[in-house]
């Protein structure tokens, strides 16, 4: 247990030393992220996990790279997406690699201020609500994340698949 305290000491400075307000603190304060569902269920995004490899908080910046598992005839590929703090709250701004001249604003409509937060911007052709929970809880995503998911995003959650996203 000390070590999830130390962990969770360190995300609180983090989010501290980054002046953010609280809802953009989840994706830029969380190093080692995992997609449960997302809300046109294309299968694209499943088992995505997301693994932070650069963090600027002078500049409030970051980095992930999201790994796609290339499940159901999609590709398994990964690819940098680049997140930047905005004046607007509860927004950040991110590209990718592929394209850094286009620019899209994602919202952070909920937060638990913990382990899981929920995502909605442009991404893939359409819009992708998701629901992001720190890698290590995917098999007991809190009730409370999953209730306001599917509220936000209006479609249910599937289970979790420990065996197709196994590593």
């Amino acid at each position: 247990m000390h070590g999830q305290d130390e962990v969770l000491k360190e995300r609180i400075e983090t989010c501290k030393r980054w002046q953010l307000t609280k809802k953009p603190k989840a994706f830029l304060q969380l190093p080692h992220l995992v997609a449960i569902s997302d809300s046109n269920n294309d299968t694209i995004m499943e088992c995505l996990t997301l693994e932070r490899t650069e963090l600027n908080i002078q500049n409030k910046t970051s980095a992930y790279m999201f790994l796609f598992r290339g499940h159901h005839g999609t590709a398994k590929r990964n690819l940098t997406f680049f997140a930047s703090q905005i004046s607007a709250p509860d927004n950040f701004e991110f590209y990718t690699e592929e394209d850094p001249t286009t620019k899209s604003i994602v919202t952070i409509p909920y937060w638990n201020g913990i382990n899981c937060f929920v995502a909605d911007g442009p991404y893939h052709n359409g819009e992708q609500c998701m629901l992001f929970v720190s890698k290590g809880i995917e098999d007991e995503v809190p009730g409370e994340c999953v209730e306001q998911f599917e509220d936000i995003c209006g479609v249910a959650v599937p289970n979790y698949s420990r065996e197709l996203c196994a590593d």
